[in-house]
């Protein structure tokens, strides 16, 4: 619990929140209306640069799992 509960952790937990919900929100923007296909690439490029502004943690970048290898 002490690691679980560290601000260290929490801060590492926050930043794969954040990229998560960055995901989710690509994904419900996409729906499956159609028509939804030709603002895919607009979605990716949006997707992408909210990523930039919200890197994995440091120490998690070198990680295979986090590129689900």
């Amino acid at each position: 619990m002490e690691i679980w509960t560290s601000t260290a952790y929490e801060n590492v937990r926050k930043a794969y929140q954040d990229r998560l919900n960055i995901l989710k929100k690509v994904y419900s923007d996409i729906g499956f209306e159609m028509g939804a296909f030709h603002n895919l690439s607009d979605i990716e490029k949006s997707m992408e640069s909210e990523l930039l502004e919200n890197p994995m943690p440091e120490i998690c970048r070198s990680c295979y799992k986090a590129y689900h290898i």
